[in-house]
């Protein structure tokens, strides 16, 4: 017998079966986003914790970041559909934000004149901001 039972106390009318093995289908997404934020996306480390609220706190942060990658995701979605498979990729969500991670506010001195100014996207860059709905 091959492949797997997926159980649940939900009724039927609730959720249907292939409701339920959809949802099972994407906790695959969420283990991809904790190895995505321990170790690209937000470099975070697990710490020892010593009170509630610094675990909460915690749990909150990730948390957000989960539901920001999710929400980039979406309109991101014509940007990885229109991509190769395999060695020939150029995009997945680590290298949109290394890309995005580019852009920057540098301190400009001009004589006794100081201010700052914003780098200028590239083409990718623009095409990311542009899909995300962003407007430097």
């Amino acid at each position: 017998m091959a492949g797997y039972v997926v159980y649940t106390d939900l009724p039927a009318e609730r959720m249907t079966k292939g409701e339920a093995v959809a949802a099972y289908k994407k906790l695959s997404l969420v283990e991809k986003v904790f190895r995505d934020l321990t170790t690209v996306w937000l470099e975070v480390r697990l710490v020892c914790h010593k009170t509630d609220n610094q675990i909460r706190t915690a749990v909150f942060i990730w948390m957000l970041a989960c539901y920001l990658q999710w929400h980039m995701q979406q309109p991101l979605g014509p940007l990885f559909a229109s991509e190769r498979r395999g060695k020939g990729r150029k995009w997945s969500f680590s290298p949109v934000m290394a890309s995005l991670r580019q852009i920057t506010i540098n301190p400009v001195r001009l004589g006794k004149v100081q201010f700052e100014q914003l780098t200028v996207p590239t083409a990718d860059q623009q095409r990311i901001l542009d899909l995300l709905g962003v407007k430097l």
